[in-house]
């Protein structure tokens, strides 16, 4: 049987030839692989797969977009290696491959075949297909596609295809009586779509019992002491929203057990409760017992057509616990609910956590509960994400209305818990609530969950270990308490239960707790720092987006309280971070040389974070940077410093590249290189040549450009460091292009965007774009070099280097005027100046010699010298339409 190449079922995949799995762009890109592979062997327009991805009006942008997605898919194809074919054909793309190597059509064929069998009855074999087709889901269908067109025209059908085909199994395991293996699978399908009455009938079967719609005869109106019907909010009060975890818990009821509906205070666990047994009126009934007559009497037996309701169980949670595992021992059948934060441990116990609100949800409920006035829909919103989507907190602050808009409302949030306080008689406040919780949590509990209240937004579980002992277990404990919630491999607390822990720590306390923070998150930053030019780069830089509010939060303080110690290593371990922020970053810098000036911190200190503000600086101000590096190196001849000095020399040498000082460069690069082989540091040599290798291409002298090129490139292999062999590499591969030696160019620009990909190096993707895309453009490939155009300076924009804008518009020139193409030329040329000019950067020798070539080719053509001056209207933000347009014209 031919392999699967393409995956549908889950997450869009490619799968190479020996079983490698290749996660293909983004998300956007995976849709598009997905529409292709829906459609194999079959042409696709460009118009189609604009529909499969937008609903209603695109963007003007959306020809081009889809262009960058089907060069991501391309490139996927190429680095699985798979059967699968892309081509670009008269009427749009085609995938081409053979049907069953891709995971839904070979679905299909199984399903179709396993019908067959069955209906000549060999229900064996019927069953061994199913199980063969059912093998091959992975997860919900077309996962990247969620939300687009193709999404809404696809994954229903194939969710349907499943359910009937797991129904069809279990149909011909019942025939041969094995349906019992499969029977708790066929139990949560019918738990998650309660509404598919054959999945509830063939469980009944499977149960010897009648169907389902037998179970609608009245049931008499129990008679048991404190037993009443469970309320229903009506009116104004109605119920808001929750519709998937209302179908998924009336399923749970159904299907019998302990069900038991967990949640953080005040996210309205009563609610769902009380709305899911209004829903199952028609055929189940139900009541409602005080959690304290499960202590302090029997629960009632009521037939196995009644849900006994127990709500809000947390004060006697063990009592009840033990009382339903009686009921529950004495009726198997019983259906019993409870409501509580926490799980009750029992065997066999149906467990479905309520979390907040989603955002649209949210404002729906703060808008219906407010009163009926106007109210700005951005304010509506403001209060709704302070609020985390809480729902008790969202009435408290409704009820706030009478005397305060939305807009006040959301200013005064920064004390939720004594704003939100219900009037006098209308129940608990959401303080006293989270005091309850917090009461029942042990000593280390409560200090941990204290403690984690200091983090501003999510934090990882290494965090929660850095602020105490035993801390996972105790984690494990908060989450289950439903005080903690967990998100994608990270932790956080919702906004009212953080400001409720805070308020948990003595003055002391916190100041301790703080400073564990403070530990950790430097920690963070220096390990980071030491990984960032391994393969993980990625990993780490998202893990540092992550924590941003803190490390922002904490160096204010640092600074605040003079703690240099803190704010002074940090700063130096974030440089690479905050290259891709360099604004951001900048600001930093700025302030903290600022206070470090004011208290004379320690040298050694200030030299590392002068070297790094050089760095940063340079992606934002040029004449700003060489003050840094200027800085850095009287500190480091104070100091004695040799390696400060390698550094700083090598920082100006590039500064001074970039304003065009080409003598300042040389002299820099020069002392630089000298010093890094007297200290025999292969990393700094290897930095330092690369340095002495741009002078030279500034000059135009490519053969001695690659030459220090490829001698860089050694050092850093020979340091271990692959992020600054492939930047060398990367002058290497641009000399190539210069000498039209194309073929050995585009071998090594494959690989090395690869490697800048992976990398997450924005930039260098960028450059290394540019020129496949002027390969690509020789080639006569001009749809792949449209692409390639466009994912360069859509990165651009995004970092807004002006020297890599700047040079990267004069490549481009270069190849329309290698064309004739001279009105683009010139419009290129135009746009490179001005965004020259604006930076204050100063042509070098190779500028003027390329410029001095276009004008040759292409000066004497009419509309040259308007062309150009259009072009400079652009500048940096419009460089990316300017180039898309000079390719998509040509």
């Amino acid at each position: 049987m031919t392999s699967i190449a393409l995956r549908l079922l889950g997450p869009a995949r490619l799968v190479g030839a020996r079983g490698t799995e290749v996660l293909v762009g983004g998300a956007k890109a995976r849709a598009v692989l997905a529409a292709l592979g829906l459609r194999l062997n079959q042409v696709v327009s460009v118009e189609s797969l604009i529909g499969d991805l937008w609903a209603g009006e695109p963007p003007p942008s959306a020809r081009n977009a889809v262009q960058v997605y089907v060069s991501a898919v391309r490139r996927g194809l190429e680095s699985a290696g798979g059967p699968l074919r892309l081509d670009r054909v008269s009427g749009g793309y085609r995938l081409s491959g053979r049907p069953d190597s891709v995971d839904w059509l070979r679905f299909e064929a199984l399903t179709a075949q396993a019908r067959g069998s069955a209906r000549a009855g060999d229900h064996r074999a019927a069953a061994e297909l199913f199980g063969q087709a059912l093998a091959l889901w992975g997860g919900p269908p077309l996962a990247d596609a969620a939300g687009t067109p193709l999404g809404t025209a696809f994954r229903a059908r194939m969710q349907t295809a499943r359910l009937l085909a797991v129904g069809d199994r279990f149909e011909t395991l019942l025939v041969l009586g094995e349906a019992d293996r499969f029977a708790d699978e066929l139990t949560e399908l019918v738990r998650a779509h309660p509404a598919d009455e054959r999945l509830a009938r063939l469980l009944a079967a499977r149960h010897r019992a009648a169907p389902i719609a037998a179970v609608e005869e009245p049931v008499p109106r129990a008679e048991h002491g404190p037993i009443a019907a469970v309320p229903r909010p009506e009116g104004r009060n109605g119920f808001v929203g929750r519709e998937a975890e209302l179908s998924a818990l009336v399923a749970a009821l159904r299907a019998g057990g302990l069900v038991t509906l967990t949640g953080p205070p005040g996210v309205g666990k009563s609610r769902l409760a009380a709305e899911a047994v209004h829903r199952l009126a028609g055929d189940l009934r139900a009541v409602r017992v005080r959690p304290a007559t499960a202590v302090e009497s029997s629960l009632p037996t009521l037939g196995g057509r009644t849900v006994l309701v127990l709500d809000d169980c947390d004060p006697v949670a063990d009592s009840v616990a033990a009382a339903c595992e009686t009921l529950l021992g004495d009726d198997p059948d019983a259906r019993i609910l409870v409501t509580t934060t926490r799980p009750l441990g029992l065997s066999g116990e149906h467990v479905q956590r309520l979390g907040p609100l989603p955002l649209d949800d949210a404002v729906e409920l703060f808008r219906a509960r407010l009163p009926a006035a106007p109210a700005d829909p951005a304010d509506l919103e403001a209060v709704c994400v302070a609020l985390d989507g809480l729902p008790l907190s969202l009435e408290l602050a409704a009820a706030r209305g009478t005397v305060l808009t939305p807009a006040e409302l959301a200013e005064r949030l920064t004390d939720q818990l004594a704003l939100l306080r219900p009037r006098r008689g209308e129940g608990r406040s959401l303080a006293v609530a989270l005091t309850e919780a917090t009461g029942r949590l042990s000593a280390d509990e409560r200090a941990l969950f204290a403690r984690l209240a200091l983090f501003v937004d999510t934090f990882p579980a290494e965090a929660a270990e850095a602020m105490a002992r035993d801390a996972l277990d105790l984690l494990q404990n908060l989450v289950d308490a439903s005080l903690v919630t967990a998100e994608n491999g990270r932790f956080r607390l919702l906004a009212p239960v953080r400001q409720h822990g805070r308020t948990l720590l003595t003055d002391r306390q916190r100041r301790t707790a703080l400073d564990r923070r403070a530990d950790y998150l430097a920690d963070l930053a220096r390990t980071a720092a030491a990984a960032q030019r391994g393969p993980d780069r990625t990993r780490w830089r998202d893990r540092l987006d992550a924590a941003r509010p803190d490390l922002d939060e904490e160096l204010d303080r640092a600074l605040r309280q003079g703690r240099f110690g803190f704010a002074l290593p940090v700063a130096a371990d974030l440089w690479w971070w905050w290259a891709n922020r360099p604004q951001a970053g900048l600001d930093w810098y700025r302030r903290i040389l600022r206070a470090a000036a004011q208290a004379a911190p320690p040298d050694d200190l200030v030299l590392r974070v002068q070297l790094a503000a050089a760095v940063v600086a340079s992606y934002v101000s040029l004449p700003e940077a060489m003050d840094y590096a200027d800085d850095a190196r009287a500190t480091a001849l104070r100091l004695g410093s040799r390696s400060g000095m390698v550094r700083a020399c090598q920082h100006a040498s590039d500064i001074a590249y970039e304003l065009g000082d080409l003598a300042r460069a040389r002299s820099a690069g020069t002392r630089s290189w000298e010093l890094a082989v007297e200290l025999k540091d292969p990393y700094a040599i290897g930095r330092c040549a690369l340095s002495v290798a741009y002078n030279h291409f500034a000059d135009d002298d490519l053969p001695n450009a690659r030459r220090w090129a490829r001698d860089a490139a050694r050092s850093f292999a020979k340091a271990g460091d692959e992020e600054g062999r492939a930047d060398a590499r990367l002058l290497v591969a641009e000399v190539l292009v210069d000498q039209n030696r194309n073929d050995e160019a585009d071998a090594l620009l494959l690989a090395l965007i690869r490697t800048f990909r992976a990398q997450g190096t924005d930039e260098q993707v960028a450059r290394s774009a540019t020129l496949l895309a002027v390969l690509a453009d020789r080639a006569g490939r001009r749809t792949d070099a449209v692409e390639l155009v466009t994912e360069a300076f859509d990165l651009h924009a995004k970092v807004g280097h002006a020297w890599a804008v700047a040079h990267d518009l004069e490549v481009l020139a270069a190849r329309c005027a290698e064309r004739r193409d001279a009105l683009p030329a010139a419009a290129l040329l135009g746009a490179a100046t001005v965004v020259r000019a604006d930076a204050e950067l100063a042509p070098m020798p190779r500028d003027v010699r390329v410029r001095a070539a276009i004008e040759a080719r292409c000066g004497a053509v009419d509309g040259f010298q308007y062309a150009e001056r259009s072009g400079a209207v652009h500048g940096l933000l419009g460089a990316a339409g300017l180039a898309r347009a000079a390719f998509t014209a040509g």
